[in-house]
């Protein structure tokens, strides 16, 4: 059997931007065909009209109207008090975009998803180059990965948790030598995710920690130098965290939710039912696409561990039976050749019967730092109770004290992702380092692309059509006079939290300069629900009316008992008419009312 043939020298790096430049353009090409111009236009906001989207749209909208506050992160017309960080309006975004007097009408997060998958490409073609991959495989791997489920799944309402650019862009830094900028490029990045989402912080902070263990290892820095080094960037992230505000209201820094919201052993290889979550969950599940037309759905041990999904593909998968056969050929190999001492082969001679290495690693990352950092978040996915597929493998007993900070990070299956990014990042670049390495990392993307058809058209349909169970903006000619008269806006409802039909005339009251009461920020309080549940009991009762305040309801948001004592109550207390708007029933105070 011929030898392999020695590797050859390092790709040129000249040509690393272009091929992250070229991932870059065919993922943000891609995205935009996915999403379409509905998505993608500032003046588009129906779109975001539902769920969690509805809570970004709203609080970005208010704090773009607002004057600057202290904390720069704070907003003020809604209540309870809050933040750009509790209303995951992505908060670096929010802040540079009232500096450039962003209006407040226009939304960013459609260009904001673009960027995402793009930023995504780019980065993963930049760690797949320097690992020795081509330029043909590195940028089908990159516009793979920047599509994978795992990413995908998060354009259901989480714009700000589809930042997956900050885990190749993690690995980027960890890879490259240490030097003196290397400290303040990693507490940068740290920052940086800091203003995206919380819980991108932990899962970058294992292999800034990896990186500047391999940096004292190899004497390029001394541990003193690398403890003050990293006291001024929890510093920084603290002043961080304080100017965007996340020390602003009263709502819940624990909650409960942490071993439901985890990670299935399975769940690499399990495309969830998607249906079948949709029917859980009280949803038509004719709207949802299964995640793979091939592979059978395995099952789930909580109906909450969507959050640890990644699923990773027919592509990746593909790759990594190729390298598990090529390394039991390899090990055939060694175990027949291994009483003979074979003579060195030429540097020339190639292997026709397996793939070999076609060029050499640019850089070296710290593999142990960075897969143990990995695994140990990924333990923290799966939780103390780990699910088998639907069944419940083991459950591991944790103080109620550990559990109560341990629900800072509820939804922990989402501490997948590391890994999954490097096993997959990984795969490609030893496949993408065989001669016709790139044609083979092209099939796997076509073989993925083919896969994810069916959830790839739901999602086109979904965005570029009727978004379900989205509410209709406002159209009545009565509402700008109403809010310019009223500058508070009173949602009354029993849960703020049930349906979307509060976003519309809460977006609104934006443009007008009104406040907002209540508003459905992350992590509210039960103890707020209850107050606000008192006060429409209150105004039943004819107590607790204000005269510049405009009262709104919708069919289903209180007993049906309760709006006829509140319209009388109204006309009683503040002279209040009854106006039905957009399927609103609004009562607004005679000192609201034109003259």
């Amino acid at each position: 059997m011929p030898a392999e043939r020695a590797a050859l020298p390092p790709l040129p790096a000249s040509r690393d931007g272009h091929t992250a430049a070229l991932a870059a353009a065919i993922a943000a090409l891609a995205a935009c065909i996915l999403y379409g111009p509905a998505v993608l236009a500032p003046a588009s906001v129906g779109w975001m009209l539902h769920g969690d989207p509805a809570q970004h749209l709203v609080g970005l909208a208010h704090f773009l109207a607002e004057p600057w506050h202290w904390p720069p992160g704070a907003i003020h017309h809604l209540a309870p008090a809050t933040s750009i960080v509790f209303t995951d309006s992505i908060p670096w975004l929010a802040l540079a975009l009232k500096a450039l007097h962003w209006p407040p009408a226009w939304q960013p997060f459609g260009l904001w998803l673009v960027l995402c998958h793009a930023a995504s490409a780019a980065f993963s073609a930049l760690w797949l180059r320097r690992m020795g991959v081509g330029t043909l495989g590195a940028s089908s791997a990159a516009v793979l990965l920047a599509f994978a489920p795992m990413v995908l799944l998060r354009t259901y309402g989480h714009e700000s948790l589809l930042a997956h650019f900050l885990l190749p862009g993690a690995l980027l830094l960890a890879g490259r030598p240490w030097s003196r900028s290397s400290p303040w490029l990693w507490g940068g990045w740290l920052l940086l995710a800091l203003g995206i989402h919380a819980y991108w912080v932990p899962m970058l902070l294992p292999w800034a920690l990896a990186a500047a263990w391999q940096a004292w290892r190899q004497r390029r820095s001394s541990a003193a130098r690398l403890l003050l080094q990293g006291g001024l960037i929890a510093l920084a992230l603290w002043a961080g965290a304080f100017l965007l505000g996340y020390g602003i209201g009263q709502g819940q820094i624990s909650a409960e939710g942490f071993g439901f919201y985890s990670a299935n052993l399975l769940t690499w290889i399990d495309p969830m039912d998607w249906p079948a979550f949709l029917a859980a969950y009280g949803r038509d599940p004719a709207q949802g696409a299964p995640w793979s037309r091939w592979w059978p759905a395995l099952g789930q041990s909580t109906l909450g561990q969507y959050e640890g999904f990644a699923w990773l593909g027919s592509g990746i998968l593909m790759l990594a039976a190729l390298c598990v056969l090529q390394a039991l050929w390899q090990a055939l190999r060694s175990m027949r050749h291994r009483p003979q001492a074979a003579p060195a082969a030429p540097a020339t001679q190639t292997n026709p019967s397996w793939p070999v290495p076609q060029a050499a690693p640019t850089f070296q990352p710290p593999w142990p730092g960075l897969w143990l950092g990995a695994g140990l978040l990924a333990l923290l996915a799966f939780s103390p109770t780990w699910g088998w597929g639907a069944h419940t493998l083991v459950t591991w007993p944790l103080p109620e004290r550990v559990l109560h900070l341990l629900g800072v990070f509820r939804a922990s299956g989402r501490f997948i992702w590391p890994l999954s990014w490097l096993l997959a990042l990984t795969l490609c670049a030893r496949v993408g380092r065989w001669r016709r390495g790139g044609i083979v990392l092209l099939l796997a993307l076509v073989l993925q692309a083919a896969d994810l058809g069916p959830k790839l058209r739901e999602l086109h349909t979904r965005f570029h059509h009727s978004m379900p169970d989205s509410a209709a903006p406002l159209r009545a000619p009565d509402w700008p006079a109403l809010l310019t008269r009223c500058p508070r806006l009173q949602l009354l409802t029993a849960d703020i939290q049930a349906g979307p039909q509060w976003a519309p005339p809460a977006w609104l009251a934006a443009q007008y300069g009104a406040s907002v009461q209540p508003f459905p920020s992350a992590r509210l309080n039960p103890a707020y629900q209850a107050a606000q549940a008192h006060h429409i009991a209150a105004l039943a009762q004819g107590q607790g009316w204000d005269a510049h305040t405009l009262y709104l309801s919708w069919p289903g948001a209180l007993d049906p008992s309760l709006p006829p004592r509140i319209g009388q109550q109204a006309q009683r207390q503040v002279h209040a008419s009854t106006l039905q708007l957009d399927g609103y029933t609004v009562w607004v105070p005679q000192s609201c009312q034109p003259a």
